[in-house]
């Protein structure tokens, strides 16, 4: 599990960290900001992670109302516009992290020196194929966007499932730390 971690998150080379915050645990603050639309979808999967995890996790009310153009800091959901590379719907891509919706990209300015993720976020949910997202995959994509790194492990995006007993032991170690630790501390 420390393994998956550091890959991840703590040493990750990879989208979207590129290096950034190298040996820095980087994660939300919590509790994180979640625009959910009133999915039901989004709704349970939200409630899964916190029980699953023992912890609350997510504000639902502080940017409910607000516009999402006005939304600094937090998690949006939007619906009808996951794409993979190259921006395009995929049958097999029903879920995405992005900056903005029918995105790929993260925005440039997500993460605070200290490891703190601060900025908006979309986890875009459901293709313009009509395929749609399950628990499951939006489970997954959370797990983007709260702070995992596109390296996918065993028990997070491997084939035989988006998310297992790995994923829950790694994102739970990641918000047990505090923000900014370092990996050798």
């Amino acid at each position: 599990m420390t393994d998956f971690l550091l890959e991840s998150n703590i040493n990750s080379e990879v989208f979207p960290y590129w290096g950034k915050g190298m040996g820095l645990v980087k994660r939300w603050e919590p509790l994180i900001p979640v625009k959910t639309k009133g999915d039901q979808r989004v709704i349970q999967a939200l409630r899964f992670m916190e029980r699953r995890l023992c912890k609350k996790l997510f504000d639902r009310e502080a940017i409910a109302d607000v516009a999402d153009e006005d939304v600094d800091d937090g998690i949006i959901f939007h619906f009808g516009r996951a794409v993979g590379p190259g921006r395009k719907a995929n049958p097999n891509i029903t879920g995405n992290v992005s900056a903005a919706p029918g995105a790929t990209d993260y925005p440039d300015r997500f993460l605070e020196e200290n490891g703190r993720i601060r900025c908006r976020l979309y986890v875009n949910l459901d293709n313009a194929l009509g395929e749609e997202a399950d628990i499951a995959v939006i489970i997954h994509e959370m797990g983007h966007a709260m702070g995992l790194a596109e390296t996918h492990f065993d028990g997070f995006g491997d084939r035989t499932s988006p998310v297992g007993d790995n994923f829950w032991a790694v994102l739970g170690r990641l918000y047990s730390l505090p923000i900014g630790q370092y990996a050798a501390e």
